[in-house]
Formats: C-alpha cells, structure tokens, sequence
C-alpha cells in the first residue's frame, strides 16, 4: 500500500512539472467542423493547430494564460474558421495564417508580445479572401496590454482589423490589399501610451483608416502615426487626445478621398499630409475647448498639400503658436466650403500662423481670425 502511494505522487508531480513548462501540443484536423482547443499553463510552451485546407467551418481555441515564452501558430483553410488566442505573460508569440472569410480573435497581456507580419515580424498574421463577394469579410480583433508589444497584419479584400494597445513602445502594422472594384476594408488602430507607432497600409477602393492615440485618463506622448492610401473613395483619420511631441503622416493618391486630423490638448505635434487626385476633402481640427483645464493645443505644425482639382480644406485652431501651411495645386480649390463650414479656416488664440498658397483658376479661400498677434498669408496665382 505505501508503494501505491508512492508511485501515485511521483506521477502527479511528473504530471505537474510536464503542465508547468516545455510543452509541444500539435493538432491536424482534416474534414469539416472540426474544434481543437489547446489550454497550457507556465512557459516556454508551443502549440500547433493545423485545420484542413479544404475544410469549412473550424474553430481553434488556445489559452496560454500564466507564463512566458509561449508560442501559437494557427493555420486554417478556406472559408468560415475562427481562432481565438489568449496569451498572459511576456514574450508570448502569436502566429495566424487565414485562407476564407474567417475571424480571429487575440488577446495578449504583457510585455514583448508577438502577432506576425506585414514587413516581416515572423510571418504569418495573413488573412486571405478569396472571393471578390463583399459579404464574404476577414475580421481581425487584437489587445495588447504592456510594453513592447508588436502586431503585423496583412488582409486580402474585404477585411477588417481592429487593433487596440495600451501601454509604451508598441508597434501596430496593418497591410491590406484589394483588387476587385470597393475593396471595403477597414482598418483601426488605438493605442494609449508613449513611443507607439502605427502604420495603416491601403490599396484598392472605398478604404477606410482610423488612428486614435491617447484619452482623456492616458496621455500620450512621441508617437508616430503614418496611413497610406491608393485608390479611390478611401477615408483616413487621425485623433490625439492629450498627448504632446506626437508625428503623423498620411498620403492619399487617388480620387474621392476623405481625410480627418483633430488634436484636442496636444502640443508641439506635427501633423503632415500629401493628397493627390481630385475632389478630395480634408477637416482639421486643433482644440482645447474646456475651460477647466489648464492644458491648450499650442506649438503644432500642419501641413496639407494637394494636388488636383474641386479639392477642399475646413477646420479650425484654438491655441497658441501653431502653423497652418495650406497648399492646392489645381483649379476650383477651395479653404472655406458648403459641405463643412462657410467661413472656411477659423483661427481662435495668439501668435498662430497660416499660410495658404492656390495655384490655376477658380480658387476659393476664407478664413476667420480673432486674437493677437495672428499671421496670415493667401497666395493666389
């Protein structure tokens, strides 16, 4: 009797040592509907879930919830997979190919997580559709919670991802693709904290690109935003609330674009955008509207410059020390427009500067200042 006891805790603490670290579980799954759910807890563990490629309708879950070092690769084929990764702990890695509609759902907490690609970051991270029907959608939702994380993402037509990061020096990265005419994808990144970056790539129509960084319980600080788009009827916009020292780009080639910038109690933040094409339309707003805080929008830089005809600029500033460099190379451009506002760029502080230069035929600009020490300068050729 005491050699079964023995022998029964010798084997519950091998049970329990094989639980808590260097772990390999592989899965391959061939047919339809197939469910494959891997749970390891403690670190250095790796997991391999492969669904049919011609297979229809799997799920793939993977909890890797209290360590470190983890590893998860999923690979699914063809249309209607879902995967779902929860990772806790740091350095956790977390690789996904989708071929199909499908979803996937990754959740990562800590600091120096991994979901893979666009540029590189380990491959992987790719959905492909591979339909041109729009109902027929990839969609990609992402959490990262600490410091360092790094999300990489390319998606074919039809797709959207939405990225969320809080914390310092994370990178977001999404690439997406479109050949068929209203390749409708969407693309969202919001990330609170210092030294993030984020980077929205589109080809293809009717795009839509959103950048938010900080709130009002989170300032954030040096990060860097750049969006790129080509085609036509695409939308990007970009918005920083609290947050000073902040860089952002975004180029739009193409015709029928929208494009959005607003700061709300943010300084010294340089906002940068190139638009080529014709009926393009850009609103910036720079604010710092309520009278309980103590902080204002003062010392940003923006600057538009299109290239095309009937492109229009609106929007206001309210604060100090900010310059405004307005450029439209085309004919029928306007500053000031029915479709915004009537008074086209209103100017609300002290010593700001615009300067606003139209070259051709048929230009339009209107512009409101009130305060002290305001410059501004219409070039019309």
């Amino acid at each position: 009797m005491k050699k079964l006891i023995i022998l029964s805790f010798a084997l519950l603490f091998a049970t329990s040592m094989a639980l808590a670290q260097n772990n390999d579980a592989t899965v391959n799954q061939s047919g339809n509907g197939n469910n494959a759910t891997v749970d390891q807890q403690g670190n250095n563990h790796e997991s391999v879930i492969t669904q049919d490629t011609w297979g229809a309708g799997h799920t793939a879950v993977v909890n890797q919830n209290s360590g470190s070092d983890n590893y998860s690769n999923i690979q699914q084929g063809q249309r209607g997979a879902e995967a779902y990764v929860d990772q806790v702990g740091s350095s956790n890695e977390s690789r996904l190919k989708q071929s199909g509609p499908n979803l996937a759902d990754i959740d990562q907490e800590g600091d120096g997580n991994i979901l893979g690609q666009y540029g590189a970051l380990g491959s992987n991270a790719f959905q492909k559709n591979g339909t041109s029907f729009a109902s027929d959608m990839n969609w990609l939702d992402l959490d990262q919670t600490g410091d360092n994380n790094t999300a990489g993402l390319w998606q074919e037509h039809h797709a959207d991802a939405d990225i969320t990061q809080a914390g310092n020096d994370n990178v977001a990265a999404v690439r997406q693709t479109g050949t068929a005419v209203g390749a409708l994808n969407e693309a969202s990144i919001t990330q609170n904290g210092d030294m993030n970056t984020a980077d929205i790539n589109q080809e293809g129509e009717g795009n839509n690109a959103t950048v938010h960084q900080g709130d009002a319980a989170y300032f954030s600080s040096n990060n860097t935003a750049d969006i790129d788009q080509y085609g036509n009827g695409n939308a990007a916009s970009f918005s920083l609330q609290d947050g000073d020292g902040n860089n952002v780009t975004a180029t739009q080639d193409g015709n029928n674009n929208y494009s959005e910038f607003s700061v709300e109690y943010g300084s010294n933040n340089i906002i940068t955008t190139d638009v080529n094409g014709d009926n393009n339309r850009t609103k910036v707003a720079v604010d710092h509207d309520d009278p309980n805080w103590n902080s204002q929008s003062s010392g940003n830089t923006l600057t538009i410059d299109k290239d095309g005809n009937t492109n229009y600029v609106a929007g206001y500033v309210k604060g100090d020390d900010n310059t405004i460099t307005i450029t439209q190379d085309g004919s029928n451009n306007r500053v000031g427009s029915d479709w915004y506002t009537g008074d086209g760029f209103n100017i609300t502080g002290n010593s700001n500067t615009v300067s606003i230069s139209q070259m051709s035929d048929g230009n339009t600009s209107r512009n409101t200042v009130s305060g002290n020490n305001n410059t501004v300068t219409v070039t019309q050729n």
